[in-house]
């Protein structure tokens, strides 16, 4: 009983890291499928801890640890409508690169790191 949910498809349910949700068109309804938002937090964690424990090697390291994590989550998510989840993930880990190079370069500027 306490893993069992009952609840109306338009309020939607998480299930396997998806967000199953029927929402209201002007034709009508679709039930559309995304990617659920602890799904989404657990992602931008586990990049964030794997560049943290790599603080301190050199950048290809850091893009060989994060590709299969990146492509492995992108798989996952590609049978449904993720184009914003796509477009956040892609921020986040250029943000999580930005501050792994910041961190392995602190006297240089980012002209000088970007070019490099």
């Amino acid at each position: 009983m306490e893993k069992t949910k009952i609840t109306h498809i338009e309020e939607g349910f998480d299930f396997l890291g998806f967000n199953i949700r029927k929402y209201k068109t002007h034709n009508g309804s679709k039930t559309l499928t995304k990617p659920s938002k602890d799904s989404i937090k657990n992602a931008k964690r586990k990049i964030s801890e794997k560049a943290r424990q790599l603080y301190g090697k050199n950048v290809l390291k850091l893009i060989d640890t994060l590709n299969p994590i990146a492509l492995g989550t992108a798989n996952y998510w590609s049978p449904t409508v993720a184009k914003k989840v796509f477009s956040e993930m892609d921020a986040h880990i250029w943000k999580v690169q930005y501050k792994f190079l910041r961190r392995l370069h602190p006297k240089k500027n980012w002209h000088w790191i970007s070019k490099r």
